[in-house]
């Protein structure tokens, strides 16, 4: 812990260490948030995790008397006068982010929390190499290590692994050292050890990586069970006897004498409702942690040698119980720090959140605005007494907050069911804001298929009265009555949706998670559009960029995902996967894709597969709403016209394979920009052909291939252009100053200058490095042929990583000269260019070792080169995003235009 400038270094699973800043009153659970999002891990799996500080060496053992498990509500002051006023020793803690919390399906784990999967993955691989690994016989080891190693290169095969296996990578990551105990590398000879490794590694060439990650952590199992905790203790307020008592997910709490060879259940983890510690007796090292458990009125008891012990043992059993319950902690650990009251920013409009028994909104800035006072309007409109409404049932729960059934009654006395999404007490301040800004944004809206709010008790916790839909959210409803749901129905339900989602649109606001467990069903033949957490008001012909949070990957659109930029656009997308869906009854969009491989799957034009009973118009449709590019896209007016016509073809009894797309109208309509909903048709992206060519009428086929052989032709003149453009003497005296094709003029990232001004480039060592990236990607994309030799095409790839090498370095460099927010801004985009980097960089080396499979080496090469061409396409933005921060950080190096007469 470093007292000036208050930062500590977490050390996680893998051996490298985080850096975190924080302040007195920053609690565990706050660094816990902050490193799984610097990890990309969702916050659905924070349950799992825990913080604990170790005492150092590390290299043997940690068991309960080595480290200390710190209790999420924690403050780090708290933290600093337990465990380091003593300066002397604190020099021998360290802090580790843990995966402490373990579920019994590691299966399922694997399959919907992925990231926390491979923490935990990497965590039982460390332990393993430092505790286990050492103890095996050298055959064990060497089978363990190899369904690593295989893991590691999951392009052997049994065939190839003696002339393919890299010992060059492995000596470069660290050697075998990090598969195999020192000792056995030290002693063994290096040919026989690799000789017995190979042979070790044939043997499990039959397996998939994901099937080595299962097997070796099963076999991590037999030898030291990581799904679970030891404990000394004896059971009773007394200290006899002592034994062994296990604690984990699968064995609940049991125990396990000399006797017994399997450990015998005493409790379920589930059933744990409270939790105290009290010393045994006066003067007394030991302690007991008292357990109510519920159904009985006696407590168990169990006690142990230590405090420290009982604080580990009653952190183990309530985070078991938080997440296997979704309850909060049953552990009163100590008074909480009293914190400020919550508060949140809305525009130009900051707010608190009291917490008196009436509760209000309290305006802290009086401003003038056509909505008039927020405050007062949102407190007579929407506030309402909590004793008016009463919980039922639970419905579902959330890492934030509950939904329940129940009911309200009005000041007219007016009886009425609803849901109430309560937020819990303990969440940080900014889950209060999301939840008053839904709230609001919620209050905007009077559509027949939008959930309608009823009011809001603005007291802490904070309840959302919402209007209630008896037969719950959609996905769940279509599984649950497929049988009984024909074609109509569903494309009413979508049509319904395209109503409320053109309303939204109609009103300059745009969703951002239109998917189907976002919708509601109110009756059979009644669906309507709920969660509006992620909603945000846009300009027209604009768009809004997060900067943060965890979203939805498999339903956004590449925009959204490569930029994290939404717009109308964006929602036609999701409105699309969300009518597949539909159509498929529940099942969720790319489902055997991980969230990282679905960019490369709408990159290279793949898109969902068309629904077994999905008419070809619809499919059409649908294909029309995931056109790559946004200004391709139709618009929901546009959905909402074709799904309207399709209904009503039905109601005409037009059989299903048999619907069409309205014909076109004399006046169609025409969006913001001019456009009617016909020019869409004329705006798509070049088709490719996937079927038999010889089923495919000639004109067709030659049309086809012809327009394909021209998007190739534009993509290389595209890459020709760029590259001329960011020349230091153009040859166009008059060219635009940022060095790419146009882009909406309501972009945030382009950069705006001062008329008759543009940059002066001639000392820009950062855009000279952009440009050096640009030239060797359009280099290689020039040079390719089918023929090319095999040495000078890595040697190109390897050209670019070397130029993006020194981009990144430079960009370094220049975020120095900007103020922090601008900083902030360019690392967004920085992200991109890292991730093409690491992308890449695979790529090659997937070439490299594939040189002996002629069947997907071109198509390896191939994928280099996309690859490769987007890395270009994200230099253009990450300059324009440089370009327009110099400018706010009036750092720009400008000069004035010169005209040629």
């Amino acid at each position: 812990m470093d007292d000036e400038s208050d930062i500590i270094r977490v050390f996680l699973s893998d051996g490298h260490a985080k850096s975190v800043r924080f302040d007195d009153n920053t609690s565990v659970q706050r660094i816990i948030s902050v490193l799984l999002n610097g990890l990309e891990i969702d916050a659905v799996s924070a349950s799992h995790f825990a913080l604990r500080l170790t005492q150092l060496p590390i290299g043997h053992p940690v068991n309960n008397n080595e480290c200390f498990w710190l209790h999420p509500h924690y403050t780090m002051a708290q933290i600093r006068q337990l465990y380091f006023k003593n300066l002397a020793a604190s020099y021998h803690l360290r802090f580790e982010l843990r995966l402490r919390f373990i579920p019994k399906n590691l299966q399922e784990m694997y399959q919907t929390q992925t990231d926390a999967f491979l923490y935990l993955h990497d965590q039982v691989r460390t332990d393993y190499m430092a505790h286990v690994a050492w103890k095996l016989e050298p055959e064990v080891a060497i089978e363990l290590a190899a369904l690593q190693i295989r893991k590691r290169f999951p392009n052997l095969t049994s065939s190839t692994v003696e002339k393919k296996l890299n010992w060059a990578a492995i000596d470069e990551e660290g050697g075998l050292s990090q598969y195999l105990p020192e000792a056995m590398v030290v002693k063994t000879k290096p040919k026989a050890l690799k000789k017995s490794i190979v042979s070790a590694v044939k043997r499990v060439c039959n397996l998939t990586p994901w099937s080595c990650v299962f097997k070796f952590m099963k076999a991590v199992m037999k030898l030291a069970r990581f799904d679970v905790e030891i404990f000394k203790a004896a059971i009773g307020s007394a200290w006899h006897r002592p034994l062994e008592l296990y604690i984990g997910h699968e064995v609940g709490i049991a125990f396990m004498t000399q006797e017994s060879p399997t450990p015998k259940k005493l409790a379920d983890l589930s059933s744990v409702v409270e939790i105290h510690i009290k010393r045994l007796e006066s003067g007394s090292e030991k302690y007991t942690v008292h357990l109510r458990l519920s159904g009985t009125s006696q407590p168990m008891l169990i006690t142990v040698p230590t405090k420290e012990i009982a604080e580990s043992l009653s952190h183990l059993i309530d985070g078991y119980q938080m997440m296997i319950n979704q309850n909060d902690s049953a552990w009163s650990i100590r008074e909480k720090a009293i914190q400020k009251p919550p508060h949140f920013v809305f525009g130009d409009r900051e707010f608190s959140v009291t917490s008196t028994t009436t509760g209000s909104l309290e305006r802290r800035t009086t401003i003038d605005s056509e909505e008039g006072d927020y405050a007062k309007s949102l407190t007579r409109d929407l506030g309402i007494d909590r004793r008016a409404v009463t919980l039922e049932e639970l419905m579902g729960t959330g890492h934030f907050g509950n939904v329940y059934r129940g009911s309200f009654v009005d000041d007219r006395g007016h009886f009425m069911s609803v849901a109430v999404k309560v937020c819990k007490e303990d969440c940080e301040p900014e889950v209060t804001k999301n939840f008053l800004e839904e709230a609001f944004i919620m209050h905007k809206f009077h559509h027949p298929h939008i959930i309608k709010l009823i009011g809001m008790c603005t007291e802490i916790p904070v309840w959302i009265v919402m209007e209630l839909a008896p037969y719950g959210e959609l996905r769940e409803y279509l599984k649950r009555e497929r049988c009984s749901l024909d074609l109509s129905v569903l494309i009413l339900f979508a049509h319904q949706l395209s109503s409320a989602v053109s309303y939204l649109h109609a009103r300059k606001f745009v969703h951002r998670d239109i998917a189907a467990r976002n919708v509601l069903v109110v009756t059979p033949r009644c669906v309507k559009l709920s969660d509006f957490g992620l909603s945000r008001c846009v300009d027209e012909d604009s768009f809004y960029t997060a900067s943060r949070g965890k979203l939805p990957i498999k339903w956004m659109a590449p925009e959204s995902i490569n930029f994290r930029r939404f717009s109308s656009a964006s929602d036609v997308w999701m409105f699309g996967v969300c009518i597949w869906e539909i159509l498929m009854f529940g099942v969720k969009p790319w489902n055997d894709i991980k969230n990282h491989d679905v960019i490369l799957y709408l990159e290279s034009s793949q898109r969902l597969h068309r629904p077994p009973n999905c008419p070809q118009v619809l499919f059409k449709l649908l294909m029309d709403m995931w056109a790559f590019e946004p200004s391709f896209r139709v618009d929901m007016r546009h959905v909402k016209h074709v799904l309207n016509h399709l209904l009503n073809q039905i109601d005409h009894q037009i059989p299903f394979d048999q619907l069409s797309m309205p014909e076109t109208e004399s006046n169609p309509d025409t969006d913001s920009n001019g456009t009617t909903s016909d020019d869409y048709s004329l705006r798509r992206h070049v088709p490719v052909l996937r079927c038999d060519a010889s089923s495919v009428p000639t004109s067709t086929l030659w049309r086809t291939l012809e327009q394909q052989r021209i998007q190739c032709e534009e993509d290389d003149r595209w890459l020709e252009e760029e590259e001329e453009k960011m020349l230091p003497n153009s040859a166009s005296p008059v060219a635009s100053p940022t060095p790419f094709f146009d882009e909406s003029p309501t972009d945030l990232d382009k950069p705006r200058l001062p008329h008759g001004f543009e940059f002066d480039r001639s000392d820009d060592v950062l855009h000279a490095a952009v440009f050096r990236v640009v030239q060797s990607v359009s280099f290689i994309t020039k040079t390719f042929t089918h023929g090319i030799a095999h040495d000078r095409f890595i040697r190109m790839g390897m050209d670019i990583t070397d130029a993006l090498g020194r981009l990144l370095i430079e960009c370094d460099h220049c975020l120095k000269e900007l103020t922090p927010g601008d900083q902030r801004q360019v690392q967004l985009v920085q992200v991109l260019l890292d991730s093409d980097q690491k992308r890449l960089t695979e790529a090659l080396k997937i070439v490299e070792d594939g040189k002996s499979e002629p069947d997907l080496y071109e198509t390896n090469r191939k994928t280099v080169l996309k690859i490769a061409h987007v890395l270009a396409m994200n230099c253009k933005h990450f300059q324009d995003s440089v370009d327009a921060a110099r400018i706010r950080s009036n750092v720009a190096n400008l000069k004035k235009k010169v005209y040629n007469v």
